[in-house]
Formats: structure tokens, C-alpha cells, sequence
């Protein structure tokens, strides 16, 4: 595609940018890219205005605009072309996360940023409270901070859905990196774990180690973990449907200590439910509960109940003993979050309500193993 017609199918007059700005964009994009090669010849005012029947004075300015990048050069009645030298400053890419969640996300940001460093781009980290969204001015946000697109994070709530469709009706370009929330109301990209998948892994991985009276401990706004607790309890009757809690914490945000009911809750459940020898949870911090309230009611693990958490931590590694758990792959996470965002700015055809799963590993440490059965807990295997 040649970079006429490139700009024929990239730029939009619905689009919130003003159209200086995205041929600037456009133009920028593909002499970063390398599309456009030092001493390449670019088509002038003239030809540009009337390929995309706008005014000549709004080619002019974006020309302009990439004359005091140093990107391209005018060479009075001889033509425009690409700097022999370009100065290729980075164009800079906006990482929202959510700050509860950093560890995790900052490796997310280390793939995106690998891979945007190939291809000419930047990442700004910018960390944000759970309620960043009942203010947040996405436009505003990329002016101020010279962004070219964005990277940002779901959480629950009408203030992200709001926010996030003013994005797609304004063509801000943006991939939305985390949870399932609101992907139906959505079309833009997003990138997340393979939840679905990790859940049931869990349940059978736990069930070939002999246990059969499994539990499930979850948080999600959606109901993923508990549609594949269903599914397995369908599979193998030995094990209780009732056995599974919802936990009402996680990304409206808040802190586990803060959370006074979290405590009573998996104790609760314990109590309850005293036959069971292993128990999947979604949270890091559940395990971390779990593992203390094992402790407080003398139940050894992983002798009398193994742990199994969805998603892994670092403070899982050091907890003692050691938590077991799935692995996402964060860095190739960020890697894919980029690639789609670069394919955004270019906008070439996507999949409306495209949805990319990234798979993960079992990471086994010390809270699961074999079930005994001359261990009490596993009595009710018989």
C-alpha cells in the first residue's frame, strides 16, 4: 500500500483527532517504521488535500508540524521527502494500571515496552487509583501527556464502560489489557488471561492428585471460575456444587486488611465445609488467608488441604509453605497488548470484539501433592 492510499483508509473525519493530527500521525508512523525510508520523495500539499478532499492548509500544517520533528524536509520547487538523517524520537504509547495490581502489570509493561521499542515507540507508565475512571478525560489525557494511543485496564462499573465506548466513538486509538468485564459491550481489542482455561486446569490437575472434595474460592465479575467448578462437579458427582464462595473484593479496589469480612468469610467456609482436601482459589491474597486460617484451625497443608491458586505472586514464593499456582505469561501478555495497539494506530481490519487469551504454566511448589489416603482428610474418599 502505497502512502496515499494509506492515508485513504487511516483517516476519519468522525474521529476526535483533528486531521492534521492524524495525517501527522500517519506520515510519522511510517517514516518510525521504517515504511518510509530516509530520502523517500512524499507527495505535497496538493496531492494529499485532494486524495483525502480536505483543505490544503491542513496538509500543510501537519507537513509542517513534521518539518520541526526533523522528520522531513521541503525543498522549495524541488519537492518534500523523508530526512536523510530523521531524528526519530520516540512517539510515546500511554500504560494505565491500576496500582493495587502493580507487580503483575509492570510485567506486563516489560514485554510492551520490548516490543514497542522495535518498532520506534516508547511506553509511559502511569499507575492509577480503581476509581481513576469517574474522571478520566481520555483526550485530555493523551494531549497532556503527547501520547499517540493508549493501553488501558477494565475494571467494573458504568464509569469504565462509559468511558471506554467514548473511546471507540471518538476512534482514540486504544486496547484494553485485563479482565472480561464489559467485552460484550465493547469492540475494541482486549488482551487477558485465559481464566476459562486456568480453572478447569486447576480443578483436574488437583483431581489426578487423587483429591475429589475440591473447593473453589473466586472474586471474578464474571462467573468464569464457577461455570468450570460446575462443569467439573457435573463430571465428577464426588464432589459438593455447593462447595464454591464468591468473594466480593478484588478490583473495585480496597486492601485485603481493609476488607474486615474477607477473614470470617474463609474461615467460614472451612467450617463448613470440612471435607474437602483441596481448594482452588482465584486471589493471591486468598491463598495467603487461606494458608493463615489453616494455621488457626490446625489444618496442616498440603497433608490435610492442598492450595491452588489461579494466578501467581511473588509473596506465593515465599509464603511457607510455598502456594502453587498458574503462571500467566505476563511478558508475552504485553508483547501481544502492543502488537494489537501498533495494528490499531495503523488501523488495519480487526475483528470487532476481538478477544486475545494468553495461556499459562503450573508453577508447582510445596501447598499441593498426592492425596494420601491413610491421611484423616481423606476419609470420605471411600
Amino acid at each position: 500500500m502505497d502512502i496515499l492510499e494509506e492515508l485513504k483508509h487511516s483517516i476519519s473525519a468522525e474521529s476526535a483527532i483533528p486531521l492534521f493530527q492524524q495525517i501527522e500521525q500517519v506520515l510519522e508512523q511510517a517514516i518510525r517504521s521504517r515504511r518510509l525510508q530516509p530520502g523517500d520523495p512524499l507527495p505535497g500539499d496538493g496531492p494529499i488535500s485532494h486524495a483525502l478532499a480536505v483543505n490544503h492548509l491542513t496538509v500543510r500544517k501537519a507537513l509542517n508540524q513534521l518539518v520541526q520533528k526533523g522528520l522531513i524536509m521541503r525543498k522549495r520547487g524541488v519537492g518534500t521527502f523523508v530526512q536523510e538523517r530523521p531524528i526519530l524520537r520516540s512517539a510515546s504509547i500511554g500504560y494505565l494500571y491500576l496500582r493495587i495490581d502493580e507487580v503483575r502489570k509492570l510485567v506486563v509493561a516489560q514485554g510492551a515496552q520490548s516490543f514497542l521499542a522495535d518498532h520506534g515507540f516508547d511506553l509511559k507508565l502511569i499507575g492509577m487509583d480503581v476509581d481513576f475512571y469517574d474522571s478520566f478525560d481520555a483526550l485530555g489525557e493523551m494531549e497532556r501527556m503527547d501520547l499517540v494511543g493508549m493501553i488501558m485496564p477494565t475494571v467494573d462499573g458504568e464509569a469504565c464502560l462509559r468511558t471506554l465506548r467514548d473511546m471507540e466513538e471518538r476512534r482514540i486509538p486504544h486496547v484494553r489489557v485485563g479482565g472480561i468485564t464489559h467485552a460484550s459491550r465493547l469492540t475494541y481489542p482486549l488482551i487477558r488471561t485465559n481464566l476459562p482455561q486456568a480453572s478447569r486446569d486447576a480443578l483436574h490437575h488437583l483431581h489426578q492428585l487423587g483429591h475429589q472434595h475440591i473447593g473453589l474460592l473466586y472474586f471474578s465479575m464474571t462467573a468464569e471460575p464457577a461455570d468450570a467448578f460446575r462443569t467439573f462437579c457435573r463430571q465428577y458427582p464426588a464432589t459438593d456444587p455447593h462447595a464454591v464462595l464468591r468473594i466480593p473484593f478484588g478490583q473495585m479496589g480496597g486492601s485485603w486488611e481493609a476488607f474486615r469480612e474477607g477473614p470470617l468469610l474463609l474461615r467460614g467456609f472451612l467450617e463448613t465445609h470440612p471435607s474437602l482436601t483441596a481448594i482452588v482459589v482465584e486471589h493471591p491474597t486468598f491463598a495467603l488467608e487461606l494458608l493463615h486460617q489453616c494455621r488457626l484451625t490446625g489444618r496442616r497443608v498440603p497433608e490435610d488441604l492442598a492450595i491452588l491458586s489461579l494466578f501467581d505472586h511473588p509473596v506465593l514464593e515465599g509464603s511457607f509453605p510455598k502456594i502453587s499456582a498458574y503462571r500467566t505469561q505476563l511478558e508475552a501478555m504485553g508483547r501481544q497488548t502492543a502488537e494489537r495497539l501498533l495494528q490499531r494506530l495503523r488501523d488495519e481490519p480487526l475483528q470487532s470484539g476481538l478477544i486475545d487469551m494468553i495461556d499459562h504454566t503450573l508453577v508447582e511448589r510445596e501447598s499441593t501433592g498426592s492425596l494420601s489416603i491413610s491421611e484423616p482428610a481423606a476419609a470420605n474418599l471411600n
